[in-house]
């Protein structure tokens, strides 16, 4: 089952703050890279800089014990230093060895110990950091390349001790335990665990953990795991490790359904007592939840806290954003408040997990805001309203209206939440229509203020036939890319067409020429290859529908690659094989055959940005990265209309917002865009039609739209300001306390889902379903920043009395409350919406509690959020 979102982190560490705040940062391999909140998990903004961005975080620590306190990044190029007070980040590689930049584990002691930072990279190296002199130096040497490798460093390190517990530092590399007493100067095997393993199959050590008090204790935890044969080896079986006598010897003293991938201890809680922490994964039918140990590690439990993740759709290590060994990459955080607020944090596939009670409890913090857009197409109406289009992220389509600032979400009806592409019609304004790809393959929406003319003879939401021209079979898949011919109008005028291309994850390429009635594979390469998926797609302005010879000019790359390719009608030809992936590929607006069959590419490294001439003789790449810096991450490419008379392309980056290049020279240099960028992660971007008058360019980023114009001195507007949390969004968590089928009341527990279709169609959701209460005292907890709440429901007969209030997030102070009986004597069932309004833009904890009698339900389709 796919996971959705993709919120799969594999790193995290918190930071204290002057006044007693924190600094939660997170690390992923997957689109969030390094994220920082300072807000417990409320809002988030990138940590980027010095090429960080474009390397796949593996492990992070808060090295509070160094001057000035400041957070280590493993990556898989490195590591960097980032400092949460003054927001610098830096490279931090010097003294490791070249070819040994593939960081695994991070490690750190408590904030009072002048102890190191250790690392161990993929090639079995353990490395020591000398603050001192800002340099790594070679500590240990095991021969042995894994992915499995962590270290660990007494909790209370003293430099000035006598060699023995206070420095010792410890290393697990492919299951064998390196010890050292001397902080890492000589190395000694424990001889329990001195077999590396030699397959998935087989045991293997994974991490580990120093008590808190080891140098008295002499308590050190260490877990294990390997594939489980039941399983066919999809998911893993565990074990801990016990040492009492300072590692020289360990007791196995449980095994669970899961492995352990990573482990914390605590300083005292605010009763005195120290714990253990171990995490693994989730599988369904074998619910292992957070792991804690009470008494030095002899004895574990997770207190049913398995039923916390039971409600993520797609738990596990499938249809995940990350790949590979991150997957099984969990880390684990304490509060440096701990003794006062009983919190730790979680990060693992799932997303980032917190506990308030010191681990009985769970709940999932939203990383990925429901504000996300990850595309953006621009069009305007009938009116002359500039108008911007975001694929939302659990919004649907979020819009905004550039002329009046008004903002708004098509989601009612939209049977697809979470979208991925969205284009518009070049004549939007006489013909309305958008097309959408995402997990739930392609919608059409028409708007209802033009005339009726489009194929389907209706407005709204519309899910196309996608008939495929051969079997007839409906063509599934989750959509990646799209393109519209520049001809297109739904309303078939002549001399336009309907033509539209797409492309799934699952399937080739596919063509309609009737507004998705019907499709064409596109499989074919010439010299007899066969063409798989592709993530990037242009339409040159010559192309024309009407005739074989006019259907070319469409540049697509293969999925994942560098590979270029260009459609000559129903075949696809290799154009080109560039040295990074491609990020965006857009057609000059001038181009023209034979003159200038010219293309630009946004590439993933360097040279970030290329121009092709595919001329008929040969294809002529110039490279362009001129002033580019290694901190650039391409995202997207466009070209505005006037390019004729103005050639000017532009290119957005994941955390330096919106470039451009002027290609009128004489000397070529990148330029910023806009000012005060506000340091959230862009997805996409694109043009507005009218760019000649008004050069609006618009970026798809983690908080929705965001607009600036190409002018001198312009600053950056957010456009998105409403956005609506599907039922299913991470932060939303249902309870059902007198459900017969719950065993634990005080947990989250799944309600009932229901469709549309299992309603009769009375009502129009937004996404696939909503979920129903069928138990009095259910309820539903989030958190958000807003104005105002609007709770999306249904009222009609047999529906029951329901009340949703907010308190202050950090107070817990009361900010209002509203009820409705949404119960009818008659009639049939209607959308219902109950609002809330705030004093003023708040971070709150809401709560949706249902008041049902006998045979009544409620239904929840989720909650609105006006900023």
């Amino acid at each position: 089952m796919l996971h959705i979102p993709h919120d799969s982190l594999n790193a995290t560490a918190i930071a204290p703050l002057p006044g007693g705040g924190m600094e939660i940062v997170t690390g992923s391999g997957g689109l969030t890279k390094v994220m920082r909140s300072r807000d417990d998990g409320l809002s988030w903004t990138v940590v980027a800089g010095a090429g960080l961005e474009v390397m796949a975080p593996a492990d992070l620590v808060y090295a509070g014990n160094l001057h000035p306190g400041r957070f280590f990044i493993a990556t898989n190029g490195g590591i960097w230093t980032y400092d949460p007070l003054n927001g610098e980040v830096i490279t931090a590689n010097t003294g490791l060895e070249a070819g040994d930049l593939d960081v695994i584990d991070l490690a750190v002691p408590e904030a009072t110990s002048d102890g190191p930072v250790l690392a161990v990279t993929f090639h079995g190296n353990v490395y020591g950091w000398d603050d001192g002199l800002k340099r790594w130096r070679k500590s240990l040497v095991t021969g042995m390349p894994t992915r499995t490798a962590s270290v660990a460093v007494s909790p209370r390190y003293s430099s000035t001790a006598p060699n023995g517990p206070l420095k010792t530092v410890a290393a697990i590399v492919n299951g064998v335990l390196y010890l050292s007493t001397d902080g890492g100067l000589s190395w000694q095997t424990q001889a329990q665990f001195s077999v590396p393993a030699a397959d998935p199959t087989q045991w293997r050590l994974m991490s580990m953990a120093f008590a808190e008090d080891y140098a008295t204790s002499g308590i050190l935890c260490a877990g294990s795991l390997r594939q489980d044969p039941r399983y066919g080896g999809f998911s893993e079986i565990g074990e801990m490790w016990r040492s009492s006598d300072f590692g020289a010897s360990f007791t196995r003293v449980a095994q669970f359904g899961t492995g352990i991938e990573t482990m914390c201890a605590t300083p005292p809680d605010g009763n005195g007592a120290r714990h253990f922490f171990a995490f693994g994964p989730y599988y369904f039918g074998r619910p292992t939840g957070f792991l804690r140990s009470d008494d030095g590690g002899l004895t574990w439990t997770d207190f049913g806290s398995g039923q916390d993740l039971a409600t993520e759709e797609g738990s596990g290590p499938y249809g995940a954003e990350v790949h590979g060994w991150q997957k099984y990459k969990q880390a684990c955080a304490v509060s440096p408040y701990y003794a006062q607020d009983s919190m730790l944090i979680n990060a693992r596939l799932e997303g980032l997990w917190q506990t308030k009670d010191n681990g009985v409890h769970w709940t999932q913090k939203g990383l990925r805001s429901d504000r996300e857009a990850r595309d953006v197409a621009m069009g305007m109406d009938q009116n002359g309203a500039l108008l911007a289009f975001g694929s939302g992220y659990g919004s649907a389509v979020v819009v905004s209206d550039l002329s009046s600032s008004d903002a708004s979400v098509l989601g009612l009806g939209c049977p697809m939440a979470y979208q991925k592409e969205i284009e518009i019609s070049p004549n939007y304004a006489q013909d309305g229509m958008i097309v959408v790809g995402g997990v739930e393959n392609m919608l059409l929406w028409f708007s209802p203020r033009v005339a009726l003319g489009n194929p389907y003879n209706t407005t709204g939401w519309v899910i196309p036939p996608l008939a495929d021209g051969t079997t007839g079979d409906r063509v599934d898949g989750y959509i990646r890319v799209i393109s519209i011919s520049p001809n297109f109008d739904a309303r078939g005028v002549p001399g336009s067409d309907r033509t539209l291309y797409w492309c799934s994850w699952e399937q080739p390429p596919y063509r309609s020429e009737d507004c998705g009635l019907t499709g064409v594979m596109l499989d074919r390469v010439s010299g007899g290859a066969t063409m798989t998926s592709v993530d990037q797609m242009t339409i040159a302005p010559t192309y024309d529908a009407s005739t074989a010879a006019g259907r070319s000019d469409v540049y697509a790359s293969r999925q994942v690659s560098g590979d270029l390719f260009r459609l000559n009608d129903t075949e696809w030809t290799l154009v080109y094989r560039f040295p990074s992936l491609i990020m965006g590929v857009v057609a000059d607006p001038t181009f023209s055959r034979p003159a200038n069959p010219r293309v630009f590419v946004a590439l993933r490294r360097a040279p970030y940005m290329a121009i092709l001439w595919d001329y008929a003789s040969g294809p002529v790449m110039q490279p362009m990265a001129l002033n580019l810096g290694t901190d650039t991450l391409p995202q997207d490419i466009a070209a505005a209309p006037d390019f004729g008379a103005r050639p000017v392309v532009y290119m957005s980056s994941w955390a330096q917002g919106l470039l451009k290049l002027d290609l009128t020279g004489p000397s070529y240099q990148w330029q910023t865009v806009g000012t005060g960028y506000p340091g959230w992660y862009v997805q996409a971007m694109t043009v507005s039609p009218n760019f000649a008058s008004d050069r609006t360019v618009v970026l798809a980023t983690q908080y929705g739209l965001l607009a600036t114009d190409d002018r001198p001195g312009s600053t950056w507007n957010p456009l998105t300001h409403e956005s609506w949390r599907d039922n299913d969004h991470p932060d939303l968590t249902p309870y059902a306390p007198n459900d017969p089928a719950n065993p634990m009341p005080d947990r989250p527990f799944e309600w009932n889902l229901v469709s549309p279709a299992s309603l009769g169609y009375q009502i129009r959701m937004l996404g696939r379903n909503a979920r129903r209460a069928d138990f009095d005292g259910s309820y539903v907890t989030g958190s958000a920043i807003a104005r105002q709440l609007v709770l999306h429901t249904a009222k009609g007969p047999g529906q029951g009395a329901v009340m949703l209030s907010a308190e202050d997030y950090f107070t817990g102070a009361p900010l209002g409350s509203v009820s409705e009986n949404l119960g009818r004597p008659s009639g049939g069932l209607e959308n219902a919406d109950v609002t809330l309004v705030l004093p003023g833009i708040r971070a709150v904890r809401l709560r949706v509690d249902v008041q049902l009698a006998a045979g009544e339900s409620f239904i929840f389709d989720g909650i609105c959020f006006e900023r």
